[in-house]
């Protein structure tokens, strides 16, 4: 009997509707139609969490970009590896010669191979060293400012001097050897520079 009731109650909705004119029925719609979005307003709707900005992917031309700039802190002259291999090498063998010979800091034998060797080993150790702390430590080459490879260079020029040429004495001291490094990298920089806005002025 219970189930009924609402069944009638409907009917008797229905009678009274059919009752009303055209205007009363639609002014009674209106007002049921107001009754139900004012029920749905009242209801707390689940709040949303705010959609997190998805981090852009470096692209590979900023990553390459960004090995670019940390490469250089320890120079690079030309992006073909094999060309910068041997500018590097030469520039290194320059740049070595002439700032021990200028500045008084030390001084090779009169041997021509002895200079040429030492340079072409620290142009493979340095090379094997710079690649190692890019690839593992580049935080570390970032926060440095490059500071990280002054120490690395100055370590190589230490071993190679005293480890593969016992018999001779290239720079004077250790105080020497570390002036040596910090000349060495500016000028190296520089001269990469200036290669680099030739490259970019002939292009």
């Amino acid at each position: 009997m219970a189930e009924k009731e609402p069944k009638k109650a409907d009917k008797k909705d229905d009678q009274e509707f059919e009752r009303l004119s055209d205007e009363e029925k639609i002014e009674s719609l209106i007002e049921s139609l107001e009754k139900e979005t004012s029920k749905k307003e009242k209801k707390p709707t689940p709040k949303k969490e705010p959609l997190k900005p998805k981090e852009p992917v470096p692209s590979k031309r900023t990553q390459f970009k960004n090995r670019m700039i940390m490469i250089k802190f320890g120079g690079a002259y030309h992006p073909n590896f094999y060309l910068n291999l041997v500018i590097t090498y030469w520039v290194n063998l320059v740049l070595v010669v002439g700032l021990l010979n200028v500045f008084n800091l030390g001084r090779f034998p009169d041997q021509i191979w002895i200079p040429m060797v030492f340079v072409l080993m620290y142009t493979g150790f340095e090379f094997l060293f710079r690649e190692w702390m890019v690839q593992r430590f580049s935080q570390w080459v970032l926060l440095s400012f490059g500071l990280i490879f002054f120490v690395g260079y100055s370590t190589l020029f230490f071993i190679i001097d005293a480890l593969f040429f016992t018999n001779v004495q290239i720079f004077n001291s250790e105080i020497e050897l570390v002036a040596f490094t910090g000349l060495f990298m500016i000028a190296r920089y520089l001269i990469s520079w200036v290669i680099k806005k030739g490259l970019d002025w002939r292009r």
